[in-house]
């Protein structure tokens, strides 16, 4: 416990620093395992630089699978930028399964206040089946050109659809 203590408190230092040494967060962060996912996530919720941010999230991609419960229990209440980081891991965590049964908690997402986060949430929404046609009509509407765009990449990426009307196409019937 002392050394984990100590290496924790270490590990905190380095990535709160900006600019990071690389170097040496590096060779912390393969010192750690998923044990330490709560102090990552820490160092994550409040890192400033977008390099400590990328080094966290590799680490914490590392962990894989069993960081989902981890995540989706502090998005409740996070800041957007830490919420839209927390969806967007949860996401490349989801790729390649065909359901979730997180599904409900990420739904509310859709209506967060900042598009960010909005988009966030449908990025890893429409890879869902389940989910999927409602989200692309969903973020079709939404006030926000950018998660508009981002539905708009979804669709033009997976359905080879021409860039030039595809909304007026994909919207047709949608509200009414």
């Amino acid at each position: 416990p002392g050394q984990e203590d100590e290496l924790r408190s270490r590990l905190k230092q380095v990535l709160q620093r900006n600019p990071v040494d690389q170097h040496a967060a590096e060779a912390l962060l393969q010192k750690i395992d998923i044990t330490m996912a709560d102090t990552l996530l820490e160092v994550l919720a409040v890192a400033e630089s977008r390099d400590a941010r990328e080094l966290v999230l590799a680490r914490l991609r590392s962990f894989g699978e069993p960081l989902r419960a981890s995540l989706l229990e502090r998005l409740d209440g996070a800041s957007w930028f830490f919420a839209r980081n927390l969806l967007n891991l949860l996401r490349e965590l989801m790729i390649g399964q065909k359901g979730t049964n997180d599904i409900s908690a990420m739904l509310r997402f859709l209506d967060h206040e900042n598009p960010q986060v909005r988009g966030a949430a449908i990025g890893m929404l429409v890879e869902l089946d389940a989910v999927r046609d409602a989200v692309i009509r969903r973020g079709l509407l939404d006030r926000d050109e950018r998660v508009v765009e981002t539905v708009l990449d979804f669709v033009d990426h997976y359905a080879n659809v021409p860039r030039a009307g595809r909304l007026d196409s994909l919207t047709s019937g949608v509200a009414g």
